[in-house]
């Protein structure tokens, strides 16, 4: 089908949906690997996301061939005037002031091998699925324990997580697992080309629940924006850009692996700068998870989408 998607300045693609279950904290141990608590329990590195039956708003990333609605976690503040294009990220010693993502995560523990840029993996294939990635386990833990999001009747669909493990372009040389320098698809069409795309080439890195329409590997229809879906809305390669409604001052993951450096033997995927800029970065640092999921077709809207009329779902 036919895929339509927000670009740049946009300020009409607001959507409330969802509540938290349970109080909501992030807490992270001494290697910096990051998990959910409901309390904080004494803990010394422990953050706030977000209160019992607070309400979650999102942004419509485009929409599915399917009919269906992209759509990213934009925290748990409603949007005013001042925010309706932008919501930035804040956060004290106690933990967020405004969020825009569900915390922090590696996208993996581990970065030795080409096989940790994906989103599950198998170690000695390119396109495995039968480990889960850190981020995977994080975004299935929130959407699972913390919010009402898998309730009965939830308007949530299965659609396609592209997590594109496929060749560059400009890849000449075969896969290995170590020692050698390997390019995905995404560094070969936003880098070197500059040409994204909706299509994910790889049935095995089509991460869905069921197997009518990808792989089947998901427990939970949660997953990552792809970094051609952030160049579609407004970001570069290196080039900063504040005034797109995917910018948050802040670092956050989404779902493309960029390369393996195989010199320094790490795993890079791509990620939202600070700025607004994307770039790749090692898989084993923390930075924010921003679920994304899809609205079914079927759920009916109200509202325009507008901060003062988010669309609200029934």
């Amino acid at each position: 089908g036919m895929s339509y998607y927000f670009r740049g300045a946009v300020d009409n693609n607001w959507v409330k949906y969802g509540k938290y279950t349970k109080d909501t904290y992030y807490t992270y141990d001494g290697d910096y690997n990051y998990s959910l608590v409901s309390s904080c329990g004494g803990l010394d590195n422990c953050f706030k996301i977000a209160s019992k039956g607070d309400d979650m708003y999102w942004r419509i990333i485009r929409i599915n061939g399917d009919g269906s609605l992209r759509m990213i976690y934009t925290g748990t503040s409603a949007p005013d005037n001042n925010t309706k294009v932008v919501m930035t990220e804040s956060i004290n010693s106690s933990g967020y002031i405004r969020a825009t993502s569900a915390g922090k995560s590696k996208f993996n523990q581990n970065h030795d091998s080409a096989e940790y840029v994906g989103y599950m993996y198998t170690i000695g294939q390119q396109h495995g699925t039968s480990q889960s990635s850190d981020i995977k386990t994080y975004l299935e833990d929130w959407y699972a324990n913390y919010t009402d999001l898998n309730k009965t009747g939830t308007k949530i669909a299965d659609q396609i997580f592209c997590n594109d493990r496929s060749a560059s372009s400009t890849q000449t040389a075969a896969w290995t697992s170590t020692g050698a320098d390997y390019y995905y698809g995404a560094y070969g069409r936003l880098i070197n080309k500059k040409e994204p795309q909706l299509i994910c080439p790889t049935a095995s890195d089509k991460f869905t629940v069921n197997t009518s329409n990808g792989n089947g590997a998901l427990t939970y229809p949660v997953g990552l924006i792809t970094e051609d879906e952030v160049a579609m809305a407004g970001g570069k390669s290196g080039t900063s850009n504040s005034s797109y409604y995917l910018y948050t001052n802040q670092y956050y993951w989404s779902g493309s692996p960029s390369y393996f450096n195989g010199g320094f033997s790490t795993a890079y995927e791509f990620y939202v700068y600070g700025s607004g800029y994307f770039d790749a970065r090692g898989v084993d640092d923390s930075i924010g998870a921003r679920p994304v999921v899809s609205l079914s077709s079927k759920a009916k809207l109200s509202g325009n989408g507008t901060y003062s009329k988010p669309y609200t779902v029934s």
